[in-house]
């Protein structure tokens, strides 16, 4: 044989045995398992059973998947899913176990995406039966188990993805979220979703019809059924729900056990012929089910204040992941039965930043979080009527046309009565924020203490409030058309350490309670020495009576 063939035949050698030892090696790497597998001779028993695994009701066919059995967080045994005879798939764990019996229970392991999945359900088939019968996720003596039963046919083992959802701990003062479903079931029984019916919690069904219970709101709690308790969770609905936790944590994880969303995102709202109350009528409380951040567009829609508080708040952004928010459904048709629209929860625009070409002022009292907000749009965004939870909320609104909103469209030259309520006596604080608007005036003008704030310049404004304020205290305006006008009944202000008034008559000032403190004439325009700071009644007595309730620093 030539030198030339003979090297030629020891390279192909080498590289034969180089390709056997690259093959070897990367079956061993696909070989290893997440799973540790136990010393045969540890145990003093052992046992194969031969499993078909599903996940989230769809058939494992994918050695990446890993089917284990444990004893408490000590492995027995493990076992790839395989194709056998090119025909189906199968697990064949060897389980090792003590004579006296061991607490076995099972695990799915996702060895690509490092997953591991819950045992929902598992049956074994009962030869004397012949058929298959419930598996216990956890076997007591699973040599009996397994000798009372035939192994001719495979155990099959459901598995299910989980998906956790972290709220805060239930308070007086807040605690309380609008949560959606994350499972594509189309109904979710709440008492499969761990931790939810737990402890002391509230769980809530938004019906703007008021149905049989003549109110919106109905308890999960409040069914006298034992068959089927309280309601179902609906993919794309929104439910309110608050847990006090277990008295360790100050949260509590939400677990749901199931195939994840895979819906369309597409949420049928509906506006009811019949309303328990009528303000109600129109609002639907939907769901973003999705396990990723979604949007609904420009439309206006209220979600839960993100501080925990049980205000509702005019939301702005993307809409989290399992999270409930409320949207308004006033279609023109008067024909009810012809009323038809959809909301679509769909991935965010990469194009441009949510929420564009708006100012918001944002309502805060003693710097404790966001209570309230009211929203202008300048772009395509929609309207959204005020609403809230309770009757008693400190809330900010723009009355426009006989109707109440939270967001409203306008235009960077328009002027908004922005009205204010409280129940409370204490200090608020309203701070402005320009999102993408081409915005250069925007002055907020305080009826009762006749302050004319620069928005753009201060970034905000604190001021005193009481439950007998007036509800017209706040103007917002977009552009100048100087101080006093039609729109607004202020005739006196601070102005250092005097105040100014405008105005044809006796000025009489009373304090807070009422009880009369000093008067002046005035003619026109004219500056009066400041009281002591504190809180007055000033009242105009001339062609017409005007009071204004000032407050002096």
């Amino acid at each position: 044989m030539s030198s030339k063939r003979l090297r030629k035949n020891n390279m192909n050698r080498r590289f034969a045995l180089l390709f056997t030892f690259l093959l070897y090696v990367g079956l061993i790497k696909a070989q290893v398992n997440h799973y540790s597998i136990p010393e045969s001779g540890t145990y003093q028993n052992n046992i194969t059973i031969v499993s078909q695994v599903y996940l989230d009701d769809v058939e494992v066919q994918s050695e990446d998947y890993e089917l284990g059995a444990f004893v408490g967080d000590e492995s027995r045994g493990t076992d790839r899913v395989t194709l056998w005879n090119n025909t189906y798939y199968r697990a064949w764990p060897i389980i090792y176990y003590t004579k006296g019996g061991d607490k076995v229970i099972f695990k799915l392991y996702d060895n690509v995406n490092a997953k591991e999945y819950v045992l929902y359900s598992a049956t074994i088939y009962d030869e004397d039966e012949g058929e298959m019968v419930d598996m216990p996720s956890k076997i007591t003596d699973l040599q009996d188990y397994i000798e009372s039963n035939s192994n001719s046919k495979p155990a099959v083992f459901r598995f299910s993805s989980t998906t956790n959802l972290v709220i805060n701990q239930y308070t007086t003062n807040g605690g309380w979220y609008l949560i959606a479903s994350p499972l594509n079931a189309a109904e979710t029984n709440p008492t499969t979703v761990t931790n939810m019916l737990s402890n002391d919690y509230d769980l809530y069904y938004f019906d703007q019809t008021g149905g049989n219970y003549d109110k919106e709101w109905i308890n999960y709690k409040e069914s006298s059924s034992s068959t089927n308790p309280g309601f179902k969770l609906v993919p794309g609905k929104g439910y309110l729900y608050a847990n006090s936790g277990d008295g360790v944590s100050e949260k509590t994880t939400l677990t749901f056990i199931g195939a994840p969303y895979n819906g369309t995102g597409v949420v049928e709202l509906s506006r009811a012929t019949t309303v328990a109350h009528e303000k109600m009528k129109g609002w639907n409380l939907i769901g973003n089910s999705f396990t990723t951040a979604k949007t609904i567009g420009g439309r206006g829609y209220y979600r839960m204040n993100p501080v925990g508080r049980s205000e509702l708040i005019a939301g702005t952004g993307n809409i989290d992941a399992m999270e409930g928010i409320f949207v308004y459904y006033d279609p023109e048709d008067d024909n009810e039965a012809n009323r038809e629209e959809t909301v679509t929860f769909t991935n965010p625009s990469l194009k441009r930043a949510e929420g564009d070409d708006m100012v918001l002022l944002t309502l805060n009292r003693n710097n404790d979080g966001t209570i309230d907000r009211v929203i202008v749009r300048f772009d395509e965004g929609g309207t959204l009527p005020k609403y809230t939870l309770r009757d008693n909320s400190t809330i900010i609104y723009i009355p426009q046309a006989d109707k109440d909103y939270a967001v409203v469209k306008g235009s960077a030259t328009n002027v908004f009565p922005v009205n204010f309520k409280t129940e409370d006596f204490g200090v608020y604080t309203l701070s402005s924020d320009i999102a993408g608007a081409n915005v250069d005036y925007m002055h907020l003008i305080d009826k009762i203490t006749g302050e004319d704030v620069d928005m753009l310049l201060e970034g905000e404004y604190s001021f005193v409030a009481a439950p007998v304020d007036r509800e017209d205290r706040f103007i917002l305006r977009l552009n100048y058309s100087g101080y006093f006008d039609n729109e607004s009944d202020i005739f006196a202000y601070q102005n250092g350490s005097d105040i100014v008034v405008c105005g044809e008559g006796t000025l009489q000032v009373f304090d807070v309670m009422g009880r009369f403190v000093t008067s002046y004439e005035v003619n026109g325009v004219q500056s009066i020495q400041a009281m002591p700071m504190g809180v007055y009644i000033f009242r105009m007595l001339g062609d017409d009576v005007k009071t204004q309730k000032i407050y002096v620093r």
